[in-house]
């Protein structure tokens, strides 16, 4: 069991050093993410389609932090209490950065400080003073030490991952995936996120048998496709034992093959997020023999019987 206050000293002086001297930590995501695997700005899944198929309010979720899309969007759409877990140190620092920017950015301010690199609001220091009254005190120490950096764009880019935006202004088009970048929508996430319960633990899947639940859901995000399969049969085991008597796992698949595909109670096709960016015509769930992604469903009932 990891600990964020324990890994934090260790964490920030890492960083100062990596600040200093321009060294980009080590990205070992193709063999399983570490404590310095680099953010994920935005999701790369369809997590608008996906989260159309569950009904989470008043529920209780376990999720991935990842790039926060998975939590933003479950508090919006009703989920009251919330736990996220993350390997991933920067995924933290992220997430706690977005959701205090939540507290008191408008919409506009929000995106152009994230995502927009042509404006001059982007993760500058005007915007971030803001911020920062509203940043979790683990959160705190690192973006002030970040802020504070002339290189601070520089090292933000080394340690943010963004595979969706793949050009100037995609940005503008992230709600077709992640339904919290529309501005309507954001403005009841800022309401809702005042009233949810939201805890976070920096840990790898494995090693989360700490927290009990019971979950309503519990959303794996794309885990399936960096760990080992053996591994992972174990942890969806163990999390179906969290699950309330009517709970769900939902795993997302983003490399469409048989191996990762056996012994679920359920499989639902989409299509990938780059495609629902270029065009919104086709949403919704597809047949599998036409979906580039999937989500699929592990359910206490099965764990039962």
């Amino acid at each position: 069991m990891l600990k964020l206050e324990t890994e934090m000293p260790k964490f920030l002086k890492n960083v100062k050093i990596a600040m200093d001297d321009g060294r980009v930590f080590r990205d070992t995501i193709q063999g399983g993410f570490w404590m310095y695997s680099s953010a994920f700005m935005v999701t790369n899944e369809n997590v608008r389609d996906l989260f159309n198929t569950l009904d989470l309010q008043d529920k209780k979720v376990l999720s991935v932090i990842g790039a926060g899309d998975y939590i933003f969007n479950s508090v919006l759409n009703g989920a009251t209490e919330i736990d996220g877990f993350d390997i991933s140190m920067f995924a933290i620092m992220y997430y706690y950065l977005k959701e205090a920017a939540l507290h008191v950015l408008s919409y506009e301010e929000f995106m152009a400080f994230f995502f927009d690199k042509q404006d001059k609001r982007h993760y500058n220091e005007t915007l971030y003073t803001k911020i920062a009254p509203y940043l979790n005190a683990r959160a705190l120490p690192f973006w002030d030490l970040v802020m504070s950096s002339p290189y601070r764009l520089s090292f933000i880019r080394r340690t943010r991952n963004s595979p969706l935006i793949l050009i100037d202004n995609d940005y503008k088009r992230l709600f077709r995936v992640s339904p919290i970048y529309d501005e309507k929508n954001y403005q009841i996430l800022q309401e809702k996120m005042q009233h949810a319960s939201i805890r976070v633990f920096l840990d790898d899947v494995i090693n989360i048998d700490y927290l009990k639940g019971p979950y309503d859901y519990i959303l794996l995000s794309n885990i399936v496709n960096y760990i080992d399969q053996k591994v992972f049969s174990k942890v969806l085991k163990k999390c179906q034992g969290k699950l309330t008597e009517n709970g769900e796992i939902k795993v997302y698949l983003l490399q469409m093959l048989k191996k990762y595909m056996q012994g679920y109670d359920e499989i639902i096709g989409f299509r990938n997020a780059a495609g629902m960016m270029l065009d919104d015509k086709n949403g919704g769930p597809i047949e599998l023999r036409h979906a580039d992604n999937c989500a699929m469903t592990k359910r206490r009932s099965s764990y039962d019987s």
